[in-house]
């Protein structure tokens, strides 16, 4: 499953065919030069409307959090919850509370360095870190800098 993946031109195209429907998209991989480009997937549309719920928490527990228009499909047999408003994953709202569970799944993915894993260390068997291509990578070292302070850890590790 692939929680909260930003992409309101996708979700755009889902509304436009709607639930039951299939479609071809080319999602994810718009926010930046080092985001590698879409995936171009087909699937089907399994739930389209507005992605509000409260957070249950434990992050963010009684806030009202706004997806925006959301839709989920369902490609290559793969779970794909696209959002309009950018947001991490953080608890189990993003399956819950529109009406999956995260054991419907066995394997969750997400583009997040912390803050899921006060739920979802509990909930996983296992946590795997993959340093993908993109705006925010793991090692800080991949990126050329120019104008960066000694001392500045651990990009100048001095």
């Amino acid at each position: 499953a692939v929680p909260c993946l930003f992409d309101p031109k996708a979700v755009e195209v889902c509304k436009k065919a709607g639930v039951g429907n299939s479609v071809e998209l080319e999602i994810g991989g718009s926010t930046g030069w080092r985001d590698g480009g879409p995936l171009r997937v087909s699937g089907k549309v399994l739930w389209v409307g507005e992605g509000r719920y409260i957070c249950s928490g434990p992050m963010w527990k009684g806030l009202e959090i706004d997806l925006g228009p959301t839709a989920i499909i369902k490609a290559d047999g793969v779970w794909i919850q696209l959002i309009t408003f950018k947001h991490s994953l953080i608890n189990e709202d993003p399956f819950t509370k529109f009406g999956y569970k995260t054991s419907d799944f066995d394997i969750i993915v997400t583009k997040s360095k912390t803050h899921f894993r006060a739920v979802y260390e509990k909930v996983g068997e296992e946590i795997i870190i993959v340093d993908a291509p993109g705006q925010c990578p793991a090692d800080l070292s991949v990126f050329n800098y120019k104008n960066v302070p000694s001392g500045v850890y651990p990009i100048t590790r001095k």
